[in-house]
């Protein structure tokens, strides 16, 4: 918080040790993610870029870097930070949640004191929520002192939980201790289950009063008599072993401060611990009090809670004391907040302690937050908008959250309705001859697959995935209920065939459906023609493709397997059901470009299978890691030049040479296209502005191109071209690489690296036809299939910077 006087990283806090201002410091230094703020918020999802550059030396020594990830919502061993050493790493935010990155510098005589950067990751739509907002540090022992902890790095904040009911609606006191158990009705508060063998934390706000508890054998464990409305409650929480071992012990220590009632006294006690050999009270002195936690687990959770703190001065500091299975040094620990987020040490192992004090009450709404006829009320579990309403689409713990394994629109569930777009067909008629193979083969198509791009909270939109279209031109695929989306068709590069100029581009009706379209859940969307309004019933008189003629039929010169279910059926969905026999669903829309073809009778006739995904890409991909190992109905694809694109410039090995393209694309005179990562005036990649340049000007004289200076031209003709160039000495036409028109528009570029005939009719060939094949024998097989469809998906969203 950068007007908090005791947040470490507040760059006006003259105290703060790593503040990169500082003159005393002799190696300085200023991380900052894009905008270069200390905190800032993303979408789930996305890749950021690091800026250590600001970082300075008093002597102008070189500097080097180290980075490293002090907390993240990422569990396990996955790698999400690029090149630790660079001056430009990358972090990718794979996971809903606080990111801490600390930087340190060193100019070959001493490391600078470490700074850090917080970045929360959000998902769309991520709304208010009201609360008491709690500050977290990572903390140091005092020099003079080892009971008494400081606070060293901040960390982020979280958001106490609240409700009207007691936490026995979520907590067994099984034994008189808390074990969690889901209670999946109006009255739970949805705190958080802990998971995956590690310690969890959190705050638990009362909004009403509670009877005394008075039943455990622990004399530390104080009866829990009438709170005051907002009394908070610390919350802690070790899982059970999947292993069962009987070993397994937790020592921590808390130590509470400033937490006092009206007449000067610490106010704290526990409140919940199962036994006298758990959480001790050892002592108090006229402020605080030091709690001593001995927590053995191995087939059940065991947990304990310490309250309540009142007020905005109290401090809680803890400490992990030696021989702890958590770590003594805390990375099994995890932090959750009642939006959602959640953050751990999982990646530190130098964080031993943390404190927490009281930041903020959050307030959303000029109501009252126990009305239950509220519609605002954030624990009215009929409220839409409720963070916890077990209906609302962004819960964290909502059951219809797409990234929840337990979500009910999975295809593979039968006991729940799917939500399907039913495209009828792409093609304005000839379905007999389309719908035969033998005839028509998908090979000899351009036209392969649906693109789904899904509408984000800025408006934009983003690459959701692709499904298989059918011979006969029909597509039968799922898309998020209620999301706002669009489709395009793509042929087999992923270039999307949008209408262009041209009178002998074939595919005229195939521009990208405008249409802002959404289903609601449960229902299937029909387009009877590529640019028909959705909603058309499946036997409309306006059908172009009227589909199979009776039930049980199946299509002249195909797989005789694949029938019809009903008169009328298109082949996507006869294959859909065919395949479900199988436990496929061919409705689930793909990451990639997969096709094979099931159609086909004849032995040897089939088309070739594809399977075009990111594998191939060796630098950063356009998605999160957890999309990439599963892909998801809440997965995307998000590409930017920075990120994704220039990497691809710089990557070294390529060709038989070993090199990359700015090897030759260097600036050095050798060509007109500069691909080095130098910044323009405004701070941005020049290389972005090199690929869209003007590359040279022609005039069309004498039935040929010829080049000319541009001061020569009385008028200037830009993509997309209208009409085919005829003998005019005043009219001159520009040759770009790329296009932000789209793929098949920047058709110069992808000419030397495929085979791909859509882009001869987007773009004239100036060059005579010996100094382009000159240039395809150059660069073909320098860029990968993976990667170049990763730059057609890029130019076809209007190249984004």
């Amino acid at each position: 918080d950068p007007t908090d006087p005791t947040d470490p990283t507040d760059p006006t806090d003259p105290t703060d040790p790593t503040d990169p201002t500082d003159p005393t410091d002799p190696v300085n230094t200023a991380p900052i993610a894009n905008a270069g703020s200390d905190v800032l918020k993303q979408q789930v999802g996305v890749t950021v870029m690091l800026e250590g550059g600001a970082s300075s030396d008093a002597d102008g020594d070189a500097l080097t870097y180290r980075w490293r990830v002090i907390s993240s919502p990422v569990e396990g061993d996955v790698k999400i930070l690029t090149d630790a050493t660079a001056e430009q790493p990358t972090l990718t935010l794979i996971e809903k949640g606080f990111y801490v990155i600390e930087l340190t510098v060193n100019d070959g005589k001493a490391d600078s004191a470490p700074d850090t950067v917080m970045i929360e990751a959000i998902k769309d739509g991520q709304m208010c929520v009201p609360g008491k907002k709690l500050s977290i540090w990572s903390a140091i022992e005092s020099e003079g002192n080892q009971n008494k902890l400081i606070k060293d790095a901040f960390l982020g904040h979280i958001t106490s939980f609240q409700g009207t009911n007691t936490p026995d609606a979520s907590y067994d006191y099984y034994s008189a201790s808390a074990h969690p158990t889901f209670v999946g009705n109006a009255f739970n508060d949805a705190l958080p289950q802990p998971k995956d063998s590690s310690a969890h934390i959190f705050f638990y706000e009362s909004k009403a009063e509670h009877a005394a508890l008075r039943y455990s054998n622990n004399t530390a464990v104080y009866p829990r008599g009438p709170l005051d409305n907002g009394d908070l409650f610390l919350y802690f929480f070790f899982n059970k072993d999947a292993a069962g071992q009987s070993d397994n012990k937790v020592y921590f220590e808390v130590f509470t401060d400033n937490n006092l009632d009206d007449e000067g006294v610490p106010m704290d006690q526990v409140i919940l611990s199962d036994d006298g050999y758990e959480l001790l009270s050892v002592n108090a002195d006229d402020s605080g009090q030091h709690y001593v936690g001995d927590y053995q687990y191995w087939y059940n959770t065991d947990g304990g809670v310490i309250g309540p703190f009142r007020g905005e001065e109290f401090t809680i500091a803890v400490r992990a004391t030696s021989r702890s299975p958590v770590g003594e040094d805390l990375t099994g620990a995890s932090f959750f907040s009642r939006e959602g987020t959640e953050y751990n040490f999982f990646n530190d192992p130098t964080i031993t302690s943390f404190i927490v004090t009281y930041k903020e009450e959050q307030f959303c709404d000029d109501v009252d937050p126990t009305d239950p006829t509220d519609p605002t009320d954030p624990t009215d579990p009929t409220d839409p908008t409720d963070p916890t309403d077990p209906t609302d689409p962004t819960d964290p713990t909502d059951p219809t959250d797409p990234t929840d394994p337990t979500d009910p629109t999975d295809p593979t569930d039968p006991e729940v309705e799917k939500t399907l777009v039913h495209i009828q067909t792409i093609y304005p008629g000839n379905i007999t001859q389309l719908s035969d193979p033998s005839l028509s083969p998908m090979s000899a198509r351009s036209e392969r697959f649906i693109r789904v791009l899904l509408q984000q909270i800025d408006g934009s939109y983003a690459i959701q995935g692709y499904v298989a279209i059918q011979p006969d031109g029909s597509a039968l695929f799922q898309v998020p209920a209620n999301t706002l989306y669009q489709f395009e068709v793509v042929n087999e590069y992923s270039k999307a065939l949008n209408e262009m100029a041209g009178s002998d581009y074939p595919y005229q009706n195939l521009q990208r459906h405008q249409a802002l379209e959404q289903v609601a859940e449960g229902e299937i969307q029909q387009f009877v023609g590529f640019h028909v309004n959705a909603n058309q019933s499946a036997n409309d008189s306006n059908r172009i493709n009227n589909g199979a003629v009776a039930a049980n039929a199946s299509w002249p010169n195909t797989n005789g397997n694949i029938r019809a279910s009903a008169a009328g059926d298109t082949m996507a969905q006869a294959l859909n059901d065919y395949l479900a026999k199988q436990n496929i669903d061919s409705t689930e829309v793909k990451a990639g470009l997969e096709y094979q073809d099931y159609w086909t009778q004849a032995a040897g006739a089939a088309s070739p299978s594809l399977a075009v995904d990111y594998q191939g890409i060796t630098t950063a991909k356009p998605m999160s890691i957890s999309c990439q190992e599963n892909w998801s109905e809440g997965c995307i694809v998000n590409i930017t030049y920075p990120a994704h694109i220039q990497p691809l410039w710089e990557k070294e090995g390529r060709g038989e040479a070993d090199l990359s393209c700015v090897s030759c694309h260097d600036d050095g005179g050798f060509t007109r296209l500069n691909l080095r990562s130098d910044l323009n005036d405004e701070n941005k990649l020049a290389s972005y502005d090199s690929l869209f340049a003007r590359e040279a000007t022609y005039m069309h004289i004498l039935n040929q191109f010829e080049a000319v200076n541009v001061s020569n031209c009385r008028r200037q003709v830009e993509l997309p071209f209208a009409t085919t160039p005829t003998n005019d000495c005043f009219t001159c036409y520009s040759q770009n690489l790329m296009s932000n028109l789209g793929a098949v528009q920047s058709g110069n570029f992808f000419d030397v690296f495929d085979e791909d005939s859509d882009d001869d009719h987007s773009f004239f060939r100036p060059l005579d036809s010996v100094a382009a094949q000159s240039l395809r024998d150059q660069h073909r097989g320098l860029l990968n299939a993976s990667e170049r469809r990763m730059i057609s998906e890029w130019l076809d969203q209007g190249a984004p910077y």
